[in-house]
């Protein structure tokens, strides 16, 4: 999943709604699937923990998205967020939630996830 805005399906970010989808259609099927959700440009924020969302989208009420990202980890999605994305915004590493890792270049993750046989989906 390329991740870099947060564009919505109702009340949810599609990205995430996309990722729910898939799955709630291959896991009781027991079809192998491996996500990777990358996260980069205005998309970035979702990643955020409650203080460092609180102060980037001048709100009050925490990352809205952190109990279904949880959710998704568990399940097995990888999420990771663009270094540059990270570096321009001023995020360090305690900005984020639990168990998102950063890459150094999404473009290149882009690229090596496709040559291991991923298919990018671009909500």
């Amino acid at each position: 999943m390329s991740m870099d805005r947060d564009v919505y399906s109702g009340t949810l970010p599609t990205g995430i709604y996309c990722m729910e989808l898939l799955l709630s259609h291959y896991v009781p099927v027991h079809v192998p699937l491996r996500m990777v959700a990358l996260f980069h440009s205005e998309g970035g924020h979702m990643v955020l923990n409650d203080a460092a969302y609180n102060r980037v989208r001048q709100a009050s009420t925490g990352n809205p998205w952190k109990e279904k990202i949880a959710a998704l980890q568990k399940a097995g999605v990888s999420f990771e967020l663009c270094s540059f994305t990270a570096y321009t915004n001023k995020w360090v590493n305690s900005d984020l939630l639990p168990g998102v890792k950063v890459d150094n270049d999404v473009l290149l993750r882009l690229i090596t996830l496709t040559q291991d046989g991923y298919v990018q989906i671009h909500p």
